[in-house]
């Protein structure tokens, strides 16, 4: 039980992480095309 506790805790902050990276590349993109 613990394992996968720390699996599903492992594997949210990885998603969090990688939408963070998304909007962080969108937003470069975006402020390049701007400029």
């Amino acid at each position: 039980m613990g394992a996968t506790t720390l699996s599903n805790v492992f594997v949210l902050a990885f998603s969090e992480k990688c939408a963070l990276t998304n909007c962080l590349i969108k937003d470069f993109l975006t402020i390049r095309n701007i400029y």
